[in-house]
């Protein structure tokens, strides 16, 4: 085996661990990027073979590698938002959405919204972050009241930061804080009954 096959075996490796590892994407987030840099041809054979993966973590990187392609690889990830049923390959679709502009990526973004893992809609809240336009608005607004607190609070913190204040953008934001109390307020209550002997 040649060095550069070589090279290019263990940056694969190391975006498979990016994948699988979140504590460990500092050491391994250079790997993936590395991968990103190749020539097209060979960046376009990664993303293909890895797509067509049986391994849910092979297909998450082709996903975050497809942000490489010259166009962004926005047809590569609509068609993983349409096909893919994993949450973990969803959730690097998610990410991968992230880095593109326009209204493609927050329509495909509000499609994976509604997805029953919270995992995904977590990554979808994520992602909306800094998008302005009026799917990204819709969508933030609806997972700001979605039953899970992780995607509550990542809608809320993206909706908050990224538009200016409004009626819309301020009644659910008010909403999301009286949640907030109530959800504190129970697990005080609940908390000395739970380490109550009786």
């Amino acid at each position: 085996m040649n060095t550069q096959s070589s090279t290019l075996d263990e940056a694969i490796a190391a975006s498979v661990r990016y994948v699988l590892d979140p504590p460990s994407r500092s050491v391994t987030r250079p790997a993936l990027e590395q991968l990103r840099r190749s020539d097209p041809e060979t960046l376009v054979g990664l993303i293909e073979r890895m797509r067509g993966s049986t391994k849910p973590e092979e297909r998450a990187v082709a996903a975050l590698l497809a942000p490489g392609l010259p166009d962004g690889g926005v047809d590569v990830l609509l068609t993983a938002v349409e096909e893919e049923k994993d949450p973990g390959v969803l959730v690097a679709v998610a990410e991968a959405l992230r880095e593109l502009e326009g209204s493609a990526s927050s329509n495909a973004l509000t499609r994976l919204a509604g997805h029953s893992h919270p995992d995904v809609r977590r990554a979808v809240a994520v992602s909306l972050y800094g998008k302005h336009d009026s799917a990204a608005l819709s969508t933030l607004l609806t997972l700001v009241d979605d039953q899970n607190s992780d995607v509550r609070d990542w809608a809320a913190w993206a909706l908050a930061d990224t538009f200016e204040p409004g009626p819309e953008r301020d009644v659910a934001l008010t909403r999301w804080l009286n949640v907030l109390a109530d959800d504190r307020s129970n697990r005080e209550v609940r908390g000395p009954r739970e380490r109550s002997p009786c």
